[in-house]
């Protein structure tokens, strides 16, 4: 056991000397700030409200005019009526056509306000991930920092037990001590022991959570800065934090948005299927040896031209049957999203208070085992209590510490994650302070 010990300290040390890679520096705000710049996931949602903003663009140019240019080199067999002479000529033709809209029954209008549509969209899609990103970075950051603090307590733990079990063999020897007493610190001390080993592989399961987070690691967890409840009032009364959630929850803006543009491509549909376009037709050809007409020709064609495709298989219908399902979809969606989300703020809000109270009843719970070792281990020198009393005590102790500390994070976490259902997490929400003191 001992050896265990000695290698799961050695490991501990390892960890906080910053084996895990780049050593962390600055703020937990300054470290999110940094985050936003590099993360792959924010990369990925810029980028798609960057396309999203070249589709508008797009659709506002189909307004442009068109420039085609044609060319063309044959070979002309060319059999006359009767009385002129039949033609075979190398014949050379060159054609430049420009096409201006005119009207399309609202097509190209509608396709811009649907690509201004996503462009709304992708941009909530993009705050949607920061929000998320941030929440991670809250959780990863608490959890690291409440860990290594359990980790702590299970530590000192170990040592106090030791240094009580050498106590208690020296007494023995001495003649002055119980055999059964230093059994017993064994027993407690092996115990001890075995919660610092787990305590340990969850202190590395968080380093690894923030490193997969932030990439990089803190030189030494005791410096992280202690995230706090957020100044917001989070009390309010239930019916006005479903309200505020309901106006502010950006996963519904999304599928909101979606809906929209769902409801716009009915439109779009209808008058791509069945509106005619106008437009005006400019063209210019350069002729040799065409049509059987030896030498050079030109040729100019300004026309008002209207344009109507028919699929004959009626195809139009089931584009617009197909555009009306889809926004059956995505309505049904939305307010299926929107039960969900307010069963979703409903339970956080149970939960938060439901860990605010654990963690006070902890905390109390932390202090009173605190007192009461104090007590037993200056009783126990007078030979007013036994070993097992002090020893209970010790065990009591830590666990009602790491009790706590579990409890806080979970306060903390469940605090920011109803801002985050609330629509508005934000770093300037965010309280964070140096945890030096703790």
């Amino acid at each position: 056991m001992r050896k265990i010990f000695v290698v799961v300290s050695l490991a501990s040390t390892l960890l906080v000397a910053g084996g895990y890679g780049t050593v962390l520096a600055g703020s937990f705000l300054d470290q999110f700030a940094e985050l936003l710049k590099v993360h792959e996931r924010i990369k990925a949602s810029e980028a798609v409200v960057q396309a999203s903003r070249e589709r508008v663009s797009i659709s506002r140019k189909e307004w442009f005019p068109l420039l085609s240019i044609s060319g063309n080199k044959a070979k002309e067999d060319r059999n006359n009526v009767k009385g002129t002479p039949n033609t075979r000529l190398n014949s050379h033709e060159i054609g430049l056509t420009v096409t201006q809209p005119v009207y399309d029954f609202g097509v190209r209008n509608t396709s811009t306000t649907i690509a201004q549509s996503d462009v709304i969209r992708s941009e909530l899609a993009l705050e949607q991930v920061k929000q998320g990103l941030l929440l991670e970075a809250i959780s990863a950051h608490v959890n690291l920092s409440l860990n290594a603090l359990i980790d702590r307590y299970a530590r000192q733990s170990v040592e106090n037990i030791k240094k009580q079990a050498n106590i208690e063999s020296a007494r023995v020897a001495k003649g002055a001590g119980l055999s059964t007493d230093v059994l017993q610190s064994k027993v407690q001390l092996a115990g001890a022991k075995a919660r610092y080993i787990r305590s340990n592989g969850t202190l590395k399961q968080a380093a690894n959570r923030y490193q997969a987070v932030f990439n990089k690691i803190p030189f030494n967890f005791a410096d992280l800065e202690e995230i706090s409840i957020p100044l917001v009032e989070l009390d309010k009364d239930l019916d006005e934090l479903v309200k505020i959630t309901l106006d502010n929850n950006i996963q519904l803006a999304v599928l909101d948005a979606s809906r929209q543009i769902d409801k716009r491509e009915i439109s779009l549909q209808k008058s791509s299927a069945w509106g005619p376009k106008i437009d005006i037709v400019a063209e210019r050809k350069y002729k040799r040896n065409v049509g059987g007409t030896r030498g050079a020709a030109e040729e100019t064609l300004v026309k008002l031209q209207l344009t109507y495709d028919l699929n004959l298989g009626f195809s139009s219908l089931n584009s617009v049957n197909a555009a009306r399902l889809e926004y059956v979809s995505s309505d049904n969606l939305f307010y299926d999203a929107r039960r969900l989300i307010v069963e979703a703020i409903k339970t956080a809000h149970s939960q938060f208070n439901t860990a605010k109270e654990n963690f006070r009843l902890l905390e109390e719970q932390a202090a009173l085992s605190s007192e009461f070792l104090v007590l037993a281990r200056k009783e126990r020198k007078l030979g007013k209590r036994s070993l097992i009393d002090v020893l209970a005590g010790e065990t009591a102790e830590i666990n009602a510490r790491s009790d706590a500390a579990a409890a806080q994070g979970q306060v903390i976490i469940a605090a920011y994650s109803i801002l985050n259902l609330m629509g508005i997490l934000d770093p300037k929400n965010v309280v964070a302070k140096n945890s030096s003191s703790r």
